[in-house]
């Protein structure tokens, strides 16, 4: 199983990758598949695209609406709960885990990052935390 983060031995400050091949393959054939098969899909077929997130590991209440133009960086780091919503154009940067409780919208063009980098170490080691929205928030 992949983990959802694995950059202790890098060297990104050097140039090195934070993550891993594998890793990063599972993202590039996620954004394929969801380019190819997702993106262009209209609002009513919300169900069809939380079987494709559900496909990369997403936990997603089959309520729950992801609108094609969402990004989503890593699937298998989101967990949406009943009547949920990621609004058009959101950027979900889930490097660690973004969970929605129910009832939430994350309006068009928000951007939700749980990464940063420890600008006071030398080797700007990736940092990550989990980020929880919890229930009827806007």
């Amino acid at each position: 199983m992949i983990k959802s983060l694995d950059v202790k031995g890098s060297g990104t400050f050097a140039g090195a990758p934070s993550f891993s091949l594998a890793h990063r393959f599972e993202r590039i054939l996620f954004k394929a598949v969801w380019c190819l098969f997702a993106r262009w899909t209209p609002p009513p077929l919300r169900l069809w695209r939380n079987l494709i997130l559900r496909a990369f590991g997403a936990k997603i209440h089959e309520t729950a609406n992801v609108y094609a133009s969402a990004q989503i960086w890593y699937p298998r780091n989101l967990t949406m709960g009943p009547y949920s919503t990621l609004g058009p154009a959101v950027h979900c940067y889930c490097m660690d885990q973004i969970s929605l409780g129910a009832y939430v919208v994350v309006s068009q063009r928000a951007h939700l990052c749980c990464g940063t980098h420890d600008i006071r170490k030398s080797d700007f080691q990736l940092m990550v935390a989990p980020s929880y929205i919890g229930r009827d928030a806007w």
